[in-house]
């Protein structure tokens, strides 16, 4: 990576953090609106759930093997949007009636789709970006829709801690590495090529050059692929 693409990265991930804390901000203000509609007195019970919330989708961003985890964090971003549905709504004075339907139905449609798309953005955005500004060169450092569908997968995800105990055939998926001697030494590249090589092998898929080279950071051409490997002693 040249300086240019490190100056960019930098920039993005300033203004992530920025975009991160802003959104954060109102997600906070509309979900306690939403909370307290009925009593304002409520209101910091709202923005304590609101906060409790947050970091609950924090943990779940990361993709969790925890089914606990997994429900908890899905439960928290269905509170959270629907309490920022409602706060959203209650700010622009947006009431769902069959008066204001009938009164004007486009309007009434493109308004209640507007809030859903903002509820959305408020609630799921932040921690996508804040996890993404900590781990850029990850290529999946966490997001609401990866974490999701590996909740989703946990039944059937036999290699995962707490539902198999039995762990031979992940490890026979494992590559093994010719060179384990105590002399032999890898550089930072060929220690990112073996670990996605691992990952991907685990996985079922033997990755091509193709592939190093556009997922192992330090990688730049296929031509730098094959001594990596036969170094690693793979084929």
């Amino acid at each position: 990576m040249n300086k240019s693409q490190q100056k960019y990265i930098l920039v993005i991930r300033s203004l992530a953090f920025g975009v991160v804390a802003f959104l954060w901000y109102l997600s906070i203000i509309w979900s306690a609106d939403g909370f307290s509609i009925n009593d304002p007195e409520l209101r910091w019970i709202g923005i304590g759930l609101a906060l409790s919330v947050t970091v609950v989708q924090l943990v779940f961003n990361r993709g969790s093997a925890n089914p606990t985890i997994f429900l908890v964090g899905l439960a928290a971003y269905i509170y959270g949007f629907a309490t920022n549905f409602i706060g959203i709504s209650k700010v622009i004075g947006l009431e769902f009636t069959t008066a204001n339907f009938t009164q004007n139905a486009f309007g009434f449609i493109v308004s209640g789709l507007g809030v859903i798309a903002l509820s959305l953005i408020v609630e799921a955005a932040p921690e996508s970006f804040l996890l993404w500004a900590l781990y850029p060169e990850e290529k999946t450092p966490g997001d609401f829709i990866s974490s999701l569908f590996k909740g989703i997968n946990l039944p059937n995800n036999r290699s995962r801690p707490g539902f198999n105990l039995d762990r031979s055939k992940e490890r026979s998926n494992v590559p093994s590495f010719v060179p384990e001697r105590s002399n032999v030494s890898f550089s930072p590249v060929e220690e990112r090529v073996k670990q996605y090589y691992i990952q991907q092998t685990r996985k079922g898929s033997k990755p091509s050059y193709s592939d190093i080279v556009k997922n192992v950071r330090g990688v730049n051409s296929k031509s730098q692929v094959k001594p990596i490997l036969d170094k690693l002693g793979l084929k």
